[in-house]
């Protein structure tokens, strides 16, 4: 197995394919890696296991729990029991939990996710109990007075889901609501390892510290949003050009990858990635377009043509960087969508019942493509279905990409997997508008490569292959005004 940074790159070069070792020292020069053996990975399928461990690892943390998430269910009453009975317990533990202040306070003067966690400030203090309410630069001015709540979320968002306890963090593309809890269907990767939810920390309490402070209130909406005075860094929705700025220069340093000596033995290295493209300036230094780009013309090479993969989306927009490159690949691979009964927003409300339609006609574009590169019997995709959104049946959440070395070409040099999992839909809306942070792990180790296999597995056990004709069916065809919809708003989808 490979001892750390040096090691691991001579381990790959000599004992692997070539072009692992390649794309490791790309991936070096723009993110920091960090070792870890198979003892610290461990990945859960369930959301009810998700819940669990959440719940778990909260109760049982003693210095730090920090919670990144795009929002709490306004009625998860009891994951505000557990956090009252952690805090209660342990009078050295500290709660820090990082929201949108959009879709956060979307229901106010109704009760919101701040409304739900603010008596736990009143009760243990703000020394405490931090909560922060991001909120993007994109919406400012005029734009942010005559915007109706729910629309204004659609100029970004912080979207991305890091859950740390102690030394402990898990990555996730699921928020903290009830059907995410039970019926949701997304990926949980959890990693036992100081180094990295340090580092994981560090990003988390940067963005804390460029964002409002959550302060109860007597007001009808029981909260009110506050600028912390302590702070130099000027507020995003009076002052956003200097508020990117200030972040930049702050960035800068926090995602520099550093030297990394380490003596001991590992099987698998992990890079952190994220995407604030709507917070850079005047240059963005998001990483995780950049790595995966980097990884897929790296792995997916005319030197190499030994890798398979699978792409996942919950919110099937994949930006053409990313789909150029999948449709240019000669290697073997399949795309997962949900189904439009298997889209959160199936038979909502007026206009967001459009958007399972909108997204079945985005994954009808990307096949035509497939068909148009000659390239359907490489690449095909998939519709996940379990029951109906509504009626009892799951959603789909799921984001990622696997790459794993074909069957018939697998030896034992050619044995690394990779994966990404994390916050992002890989979207026009992910790379330019909201916070994404995102992993890509790659392991030698058998028992997580099996985890990671049945990972997949136990996702494509409710889909099924469709080919262009599905599409023909009355009950499929898209209507003029969606497609309408789409041409003009597809870069916030």
């Amino acid at each position: 197995m490979p001892r750390g940074q040096g090691e691991l790159k001579n381990k790959i070069l000599s004992a692997s394919d070539p072009v692992i070792g390649d794309l490791y020292e790309k991936l070096n020069q723009h993110a920091q890696p960090f070792f870890l053996n198979k003892e610290n990975v461990t990945i859960l399928t369930e959301p009810k296991d998700f819940y669990n461990t959440l719940k778990t690892k909260i109760l049982n943390a003693k210095k730090r729990v920090f919670l990144c998430t795009l929002y709490v269910g306004k009625t998860e009453y009891e994951l505000y029991e557990v956090l009252h009975k952690a805090l209660s317990s342990n009078m050295d533990l500290k709660v820090s939990i990082l929201m949108d202040a959009l879709r956060g306070t979307r229901e106010a003067p109704l009760p919101t996710s701040a409304s739900l966690l603010a008596p736990l400030i009143l009760l243990f203090g703000k020394d405490r109990v931090d909560i922060s309410m991001y909120h993007t630069p994109n919406l400012s001015g005029l734009k942010k007075k005559i915007l109706p709540s729910r629309i204004n979320e659609c100029w970004g968002i912080q979207h991305m889901k890091i859950y740390g306890f102690d030394d402990e963090v898990m990555l996730s593309g699921a928020n903290l609501s009830y059907e995410y809890f039970v019926n949701r269907q997304d990926r949980y990767h959890f990693f036992s390892s100081p180094q990295l939810t340090d580092f994981y920390a560090k990003i988390y309490q940067f963005i804390s510290s460029i964002s409002y402070k959550l302060v109860p209130s007597n007001s009808p909406e029981k909260v009110t949003l506050v600028w912390s005075k302590e702070t130099k860094c000027p507020e995003p929705s009076k002052d956003p050009e200097n508020f990117r700025k200030y972040a930049t220069s702050v960035l800068l340093n926090l995602l520099k990858p550093m030297p990394t000596n380490v003596d001991e033995v590992f099987s698998t290295v992990v890079y952190p990635l994220f995407q604030f493209s709507s917070i850079f300036k005047p240059y963005d230094l998001s990483t995780e377009k950049k790595c995966l780009c980097l990884v897929l013309d790296t792995l997916f090479s005319e030197k190499s043509l030994n890798y398979d993969w699978v792409f996942t989306s919950g919110y099937f927009n994949t930006h053409q960087d990313y789909s150029r490159r999948l449709l240019a690949s000669n290697s073997k691979g399949c795309v997962i969508v949900p189904s439009q009964q298997a889209n959160g927003f199936y038979n909502s409300s007026w206009p967001s019942k459009m958007i399972p339609s909108a997204y079945s006609f985005l994954a009808q574009r990307f096949l035509s493509n497939v068909y148009k590169a000659n390239k359907q019997n490489k690449i095909h995709l998939e519709e996940w279905k379990n029951g109906c959104v509504g009626q009892g049946g799951w959603s789909y959440h799921a984001k990622g990409l696997w790459i794993m070395p074909s069957e018939e070409k697998k030896t034992e040099n050619l044995r690394a997997y990779v994966t990404f999992v994390g916050s992002s839909n890989f979207s026009y809306r992910s790379q330019s508008l909201d916070l994404e942070n995102t992993a890509v792990v790659i392991t030698f180790d058998s028992n997580l490569q099996k985890s990671l296999r049945d990972e997949v597995k136990h996702l494509r056990k409710y889909s099924r292959k469709i080919d262009i004709d599905s599409f023909s069916s009355i009950d499929r065809r898209t209507g003029w005004f969606v497609k309408l919809c789409v041409w003009i708003l597809e870069k916030m989808l």
